[in-house]
């Protein structure tokens, strides 16, 4: 039996962290605990969030003074940057297809989307 009770949260890097926080407060209905300003390693000021999205699990995305190289990441698998993707769940297929059409609205303001492989587990 696995001594660990289930996933607290993922850190990541984002080059603009009001667009990330805007995505999943909008399409996820996600809860930003805080967005803070610190100094940085080195100098500059880094800025980091925990984002709530249920289920007792966070987002903690970075955005540093200097790029890090995983910002942008690729739509290539395999080659998508340092985590590959993030599979978020569902309560069921009418909260699917509610995430889905938020999803294209949000892909037409924001920029595109890759929406694949859509499932209810």
């Amino acid at each position: 039996m696995p001594v660990t009770v289930g996933a607290h949260h993922l850190t990541l890097f984002t080059h603009d962290m009001d667009r990330f926080i805007r995505f999943y407060e909008e399409i996820f209905d996600a809860e930003t605990k805080f967005d803070l300003s610190e100094p940085g390693p080195g100098g500059g000021t880094l800025r980091h969030s925990l984002i709530d999205v249920g289920g007792g699990f966070a987002l903690h995305p970075f955005q540093m003074p200097e790029p890090t190289g995983y910002e942008d990441g690729s739509m290539q698998m395999g080659k998508r940057g340092h985590i590959d993707h993030l599979a978020l769940k569902v309560h069921d297929e009418e909260c699917l297809q509610e995430v889905r059409r938020r999803l294209v609205k949000a892909a037409l303001r924001m920029g595109p989307l890759q929406i694949s492989a859509l499932s209810v587990l």
